[in-house]
């Protein structure tokens, strides 16, 4: 039996976690319990220790961490404020349960500009607030034991709209706009769909590793053939693309993907021309 706590199971990743598990019938062996993200310390500190108590021989225990504010530029505004607190309730969590916990990082800490894939094991770009907390609460993590998931550029039904595919598509809604308007076509990024996320997740609840991983599809996309993409797909091939202003510096973030594929006997399985047909 598979026991998951997850903590900041409202957001869009902890949502789609949990509908994964409702609708699938081959996952009847996996069992969610949910972690109240804002509940008070006490009550937290009770849904750790009930599961914990479920650990023995025939069941695992594993706390999905999907807590954080990961819009970059609200980090930058609280600054050090925005460290402290992650770091803070990171602490507290870890050091009320025994389960294993998997934390969801993000694949920016290693910056973006080098396009030779990243591995876990290579250098890493602290440029930020946002980097900066992410690394301090990888160590944490790795300290404990846990599993540090750095994700990609996640994508799917439920998503922010504060990203180049759900701009695209509420654009294309616009009657005899006649052009599609992007900020910037130049940066290549590793596109994931949430489903496949969910999946890689899962599988590290599953076997009982440590270390840090990548999620992501091992193959990167410019965002104006990510757009032009997303055209073909909604028909609207006729449109013109604008690109408000190209950037001449190379942004990109490449990743290596092959220990997460080796560890946990996953792959990632939706294309993103069939993700972008469900969005559209």
């Amino acid at each position: 039996m598979n026991k998951i706590g997850v903590y900041g199971g409202s957001g869009f990743i902890g949502t789609q976690f949990q509908s994964m598990i409702e609708r699938q019938s081959n996952y009847n062996n996996t069992q969610i319990n949910m972690i109240p993200h804002r509940g008070s310390s006490e009550e937290i500190k009770i849904a750790l220790e009930k599961l914990d108590a479920l650990s023995n021989s025939n069941t695992t225990t594993s706390i999905l961490y999907l807590a954080e504010n990961n819009e970059i530029t609200e980090a930058d505004k609280l600054s050090s404020d925005y460290i402290e607190n992650n770091v803070k309730r990171l602490k507290f969590i870890l050091s009320n349960t025994k389960s294993k916990l998997i934390y969801a990082s993000s694949v920016a800490i290693y910056g973006d500009l080098s396009q030779i894939p990243h591995s876990p094991s290579g250098k890493l770009k602290i440029t930020n607030t946002y980097s900066k907390s992410k690394f301090k609460c990888e160590k944490l993590v790795l300290q404990a034991g846990g599993v540090v998931a750095r994700l990609s550029n996640i994508y799917g039904l439920g998503m922010s709209n504060k990203n180049i595919i759900s701009d695209i598509l509420k654009q294309i809604k616009v009657k005899g706009i006649g052009s599609i308007n992007i900020i910037d076509g130049s940066p290549v990024r590793d596109m994931i769909h949430i489903s496949d996320v969910t999946s890689c997740l899962l599988s590290m609840t599953k076997i009982q590793k440590k270390g840090i991983y990548n999620i992501a599809t091992g193959t990167s996309i410019s965002m104006k053939d990510l757009a032009l993409m997303i055209l073909k797909v909604a028909n609207f091939e006729e449109y013109k693309l604008v690109e408000l202003k190209h950037n001449k510096t190379n942004s990109c973030i490449s990743l290596d993907i092959s220990n997460t594929k080796k560890t946990f006997a996953w792959s990632p399985s939706i294309s993103l021309q069939d993700g972008l047909k469900e969005l559209v």
